[in-house]
């Protein structure tokens, strides 16, 4: 009993050091305008981006 609470501890211990070795989400932001000729891949760029699970993407159109 007293060693399968000893390994629960360790366990705890290893979870939680790996928890704050754990990198942050990167944010990845995107401005288009009107217009823009290269836009469109930027917009299937950041769309593919946007899939993994470390990244927030965020996207702006401007309108003019």
């Amino acid at each position: 009993m007293r060693r399968g609470v000893l390994v629960l501890a360790i366990a705890s211990l290893a979870a939680s050091a790996g928890a704050a070795l754990a990198r942050p989400p990167v944010v990845v932001e995107l401005y288009t305008a009107q217009g823009c000729v290269s836009c469109a891949a930027a917009d299937a760029r950041i769309a593919s981006l946007a899939d993994a699970k470390d990244v927030i993407a965020l996207t702006f159109s401007v309108d003019y």
